[in-house]
């Protein structure tokens, strides 16, 4: 019997965990080892013996409780953090596309300013539109490994710390117009949803992590598909030329070893003259203060564009594409190996699994 969690159901799940363990009657009330113990007699356990599942699989077990509770909650049509947090996450990850979309577009706009006296230098857009996001995918795995020794894991990363306080907020905010004036709900969704991002990590690890890092790759993948737009619209429609220059004395050769090696990766699928600038064509692309645009030709002006493009492609979208899919596939891991072995689940489970024993006195027969 397979059965599949998702963050969201966490979020519920541990909802419901709070509010047993905050009633002022305690966890361990009468009432709620009988509501228990009813839900897996009646919806449990035929379930299990039906599917041939395990008695001891703590996942099935779980989660069919939490289905059970849910199916109450919304007879009582009551906000679920889970539902919240789905909600919000959605409205975060269209939030960062769009903002990638415009980020990027808008910047390889600037980046391709041209005004037809002057070429575009390819060495500021090539070093701005991927050469610091090279360095951003290099500094990650450095990143993740600092902390991890430093005990702090990634979530201290930057951007996932405020990406995790704009979650929250947003939570908040959401749950506030939706509660209305149900005080008593509101706190308790707060409270759990509060706990669950502060103090989980101990037993979820770097599960809620996982949201965070997607939501940050979808605004990279959307920024690098509106630095590509941005760069084929303005090709197609105006004039563009490129043309790189250096204050150090590099050859015009170096140049051409250099854009060969950052071309390996797409070399042998595109023919050679559109995979990277031929040395004529770097030759007579250099910029020279003196000489003006006298010495720049046309077919070398324009052979830039398609190694520019390519290079975003491989070194910049295509990387955080293999992220957010590696991503998706270590979140799906992670809630694959939940064991369910902390505290409160483990009184969920005696309340579950323990039968009731009910005493009954008999009056004594008058003499």
């Amino acid at each position: 019997m397979q059965t599949k969690w998702r963050i969201e159901d966490l979020i519920d799940l541990e909802y419901f965990l709070h509010l047993d363990a905050t009633d002022p009657r305690g966890p361990f009330d009468g009432q709620y080892h009988q509501r228990d113990r009813e839900i897996y007699l009646q919806h449990i356990a035929p379930a299990l013996t039906e599917n041939g599942a395990a008695p001891q699989s703590r996942p099935v077990i779980i989660k069919r409780w939490l289905e059970r509770r849910r199916q109450r909650a919304a007879g009582d049509r009551a906000v679920l953090p889970g539902d919240l947090f789905t909600e919000t996450t959605r409205l975060m990850g269209w939030g960062a596309a769009a903002a990638g979309l415009l980020t990027g577009a808008g910047l390889a706009l600037s980046l391709l300013s041209y005004s037809g006296t002057r070429p575009v230098n390819i060495s500021l857009v090539f070093g701005v539109l991927v050469g610091l996001q090279l360095l951003m995918l290099l500094f990650l795995p450095f990143l993740f490994a600092l902390r991890t020794l430093k005990g702090g894991g990634a979530r201290h990363a930057l951007p996932y710390p405020i990406l995790g306080r704009l979650l929250v907020k947003m939570l908040l905010k959401i749950k506030t117009r939706a509660a209305g004036t149900r005080a008593a709900d509101q706190r308790n969704v707060l409270a759990a949803v509060g706990g669950i991002f502060a103090e989980k990590r101990r037993v979820y690890g770097l599960l809620f992590f996982w949201p965070l890092f997607l939501i940050a790759q979808v605004f990279s993948i959307a920024f690098n598909s509106g630095s590509l737009a941005a760069i084929l619209i303005r090709v197609l429609t105006t004039d563009l030329a490129f043309g790189w220059q250096s204050t150090l004395q590099i050859s015009a050769r170096t140049i051409h070893m250099v854009v060969g090696w950052i071309s390996l990766p797409w070399a042998w699928l595109v023919p050679a003259d559109i995979a990277c600038p031929t040395l004529a064509q770097i030759e007579g692309s250099r910029m020279i203060l003196k000489d003006g645009m006298m010495q720049l030709t046309t077919p070398a002006l324009v052979s830039w564009w398609p190694f520019l493009c390519l290079a975003i492609f491989a070194y910049g979208l295509l990387p955080r594409l293999m992220l957010w899919a590696a991503g998706r596939l270590a979140r799906n891991h992670a809630l694959s190996r939940l064991d369910f072995t902390h505290s409160a689940c483990g009184r969920l489970l005696r309340r579950l699994q323990t039968p009731i024993l009910q005493t009954r006195g008999t009056a004594a027969e008058a003499g």
